[in-house]
Formats: structure tokens, sequence, C-alpha cells
């Protein structure tokens, strides 16, 4: 038998690997599954974030705000200039205007909160406690409390790590949706769960829940600015974001605020006059009131 003759069943065989000479797979390979990071504990988590909150106890800021709501009428937008000033922790105050204006004054002092709703045909003031679990129902464009806005702001701060042994701190999550750290505690407002991101550990979404965990309203918070400091360099200033798109989750209502160039207050610059509820009432005098009390009541 010549030679070629006798290489044809080896090349027969080669051409046959795919088919009966190949190995076959290993079917009992494990399948791999994703490896969560490993992230801080709530103690670090809560040391960051108070740090950070603690030096922006006294903020003013000018911005922009887009609300869209929705009423027995049909769909709205409105769109104004904004001023907030805040003295943590309870006094806030939201001002809305359009072509010299006042359309919304959102704000509370120690004692309660107030809504002085201008878009309607009447002025209508709503007024609630602190204590109280749920606020007064609105059919405002911004039925949101301002202890409840601190908190969708990520300038509430979290409980502190050291507690009783009977009450361990919130555990941390990794949140795949949003690639962050995610705790829930209790905020200024109530209930809420804040995911912070995963490399700078700043806020990036807080949801307001209520009594039974469901979310209420949900906040995304992004384009952080260094809030300047006197006696501090740069680097240390803290951050805020300016900019904070909310859901309220109950309606179709939404809102966006966007701040441009926040600054800290000083100590000698007198805001009472901003947190002063009788000066308000004065000054917009509301035709209708709405589960109305005075702070004297508290």
């Amino acid at each position: 038998m010549s030679g070629w003759l006798r290489r044809v069943p080896a090349i027969v065989c080669i051409a046959a690997l795919p088919l009966s000479c190949a190995p076959k797979a290993d079917t009992d390979q494990p399948i791999e599954t994703p490896v969560m990071p490993v992230g801080p504990d709530y103690a670090q988590l809560a040391q960051t974030h108070n740090r950070r909150v603690g030096r922006l106890q006294k903020l003013y800021s000018r911005g922009v705000v887009e609300i869209r709501w929705e009423d027995e009428a049909g769909r709205h937008f409105e769109q104004g200039n904004v001023q907030l000033w805040l003295s943590l922790p309870r006094q806030t105050a939201l001002r809305v205007e359009k072509l010299g204006d006042v359309l919304l004054w959102l704000g509370s002092n120690d004692q309660g909160y107030w809504l002085f709703d201008m878009i309607p045909d009447e002025t209508v003031l709503y007024w609630g406690r602190h204590d109280e679990e749920s606020g007064p129902q609105s059919d405002s464009a911004i039925a949101l409390k301002p202890l409840a806005l601190l908190d969708l702001m990520g300038l509430s701060p979290l409980p502190p790590a050291e507690q009783d042994d009977s009450e361990p701190p919130p555990p941390v999550h990794f949140d795949e949706e949003h690639d962050g750290w995610e705790i829930a505690a209790r905020g200024a407002g109530g209930l809420m769960r804040i995911c912070f991101d995963r490399e700078s550990l700043l806020p990036k979404r807080v949801e307001s829940l209520d009594a039974e965990g469901r979310i209420v309203a949900a906040s995304g918070l992004r384009r952080y600015a260094r809030v300047e400091m006197e006696g501090s360099l740069s680097v240390n200033w803290p951050q805020l974001p300016t900019l904070a798109d909310i859901d309220l989750t109950e309606g179709e209502n939404s809102l966006r605020l966007a701040l441009e160039s926040p600054t800290t207050i000083m100590d000698d610059q007198p805001l009472d006059r901003i947190f002063d509820f009788e000066r308000l009432q004065q000054a917009l005098r509301p035709d209708r009131v709405e589960e109305a009390i005075t702070p004297d009541d508290s």
C-alpha cells in the first residue's frame, strides 16, 4: 500500500474532530455569580454624612424651580425664581416668585410648618405641626412638608451609630439599580431611605416613606457644588446638591429645583423675620386657612 493511502484515516479523523473527536464541554462547571462590592458600614456612612450636614447649618441660595402638578382642571406647569434660606434643624423658607409676584412660600419654624399658595385665584394657607405623622390634606402644587424637603435634599443628619445595644444600627445594603449604598433611617421629616454614591458617599437618591414603608416622595440629587466657608481651605468646603428632581408619588406632582451659587450665612446675619409666621400672615394675607393653628398652641 502506498504511503499516501496509509495517511488517509488520520486525515479523515482530523476532519471529523468537530463532530466526533472534539472534547465534550464540562457541564458540571459551577456558574459564577457576581461578587457584590464590599462597602462602608453604617458608622462610616453616618459619620461622613453628618460631618457634611453639620457644616451646612445656615444656607442661602437663589435658583429656579419647575413645578408640574395635576388637579381636577388637568395638568399644569409653572416656573419661577426661587430663594432658599435654611437655619437647621427646623427653620426653613422656600420662596417662589414670578415677575415680582410671590407664587408659593413654603417654610417652618421650631413649632410647625406652613405653605402659602398664591397660584389659585385665592391665597390659601396650609399649616401643620411637626409632630403630626401626616400633614394636612393640600391641593397645592407642592404638598410637601419642609422637613421632608430637607430629607429629600440630603440635608437631614442620620442617627448616630453609638446607640443602645438593644437597638443596633440600620443595615447597609448595596442597591444595584442605583449603584450605591442604601440605608433606611428616620430623618427630619419622618422615615426615609437614602442611597449614597458608591465612590463619593454623597446622597444620590432619597425616598420619603410613610408609616407603612410606602414611598410618598423620591428625589434624585445631582450636580454637587462646594459651599464656601470662611477660614477653611476650599478642599474642605462641604458639598451641596444644586439639582434636585423630586417626584411626589401620591399624585402626578413633581418639582425640579436648580440652585445657583449657594453660600453659608454668618451667625451675625439676622434671619428671624424670614421664619416669622405671624409676619408672613400679615404680609401675604391669606383668603382661606386650612388646618390652621398658631405657634403658641404647640
